[in-house]
């Protein structure tokens, strides 16, 4: 980032011209000779403008607003964010919301089935809601904190090293015959136990 020089002016930071660039201000300077002066300095030191930065400061302002939009807020927005990152993840979780919605809104019609004097009020109900559950099920995995965590749990994923087929037959083979010998090693115990409680006389 190139710098250049410039007369400072009297504040510490300003916006300098049209161009996207600030300025610092040095605060080395000059007092007045009289003491009813006053309290300001006159900068002796020129400035170092640095071009871009406002720039970069703004889109990291901008991304910051985003990332802390409220959830309320987003609801009435239609944006996909990162359409390319953590979409299995994102959308399996759009799918478990929306089966939950649409089992939720099942069981509803069939509460207000019948029940109502107003004819279709029963099945409107759960209609509305339905689409109520399934446009926030959207915009929640497209929500920038909730979506960024979903990304970083796919990304998490995979690291993971998967087991090859015979390493996972191998494993399960493993695990298998580990629980029947502890289930007859129980068993075996529990038939002692119970034969020499029986012939001391403890239990009938």
């Amino acid at each position: 980032m190139a710098n250049e020089t410039v007369p400072c002016p009297r504040w510490s930071l300003a916006f300098v011209g049209k161009r996207d660039t600030f300025q610092g201000c040095s605060s080395i300077g000059r007092a007045p000779v009289s003491k009813t002066g006053g309290c300001e300095f006159d900068s002796r030191r020129p400035c170092l403008v640095f071009k871009g930065f406002s720039r970069s400061f703004q889109v990291s302002q901008e991304l910051a607003g985003s990332q802390g939009a409220s959830l309320s807020s987003e609801l009435f927005h239609s944006k996909v964010y990162k359409p390319t990152q953590g979409r299995i993840v994102r959308q399996l979780t759009a799918l478990a919301i929306w089966v939950i919605v649409a089992f939720g809104c099942w069981r509803l019609l069939a509460t207000l089935s019948g029940s109502l004097a107003t004819p279709y009020i029963d099945k409107l109900i759960p209609a509305v809601v339905l689409a109520a559950g399934l446009w926030f099920g959207f915009r929640l995995v497209n929500w920038p904190r909730f979506a960024d965590f979903l990304i970083a749990v796919e990304a998490e994923m995979n690291k993971v090293t998967w087991p090859s087929k015979d390493e996972l037959i191998r494993a399960s083979i493993v695990v298998i015959f580990t629980i029947f010998f502890l289930a007859i090693t129980l068993f075996g115990f529990d038939v002692l136990w119970q034969f020499i409680f029986n012939f001391l006389g403890v239990t009938s």
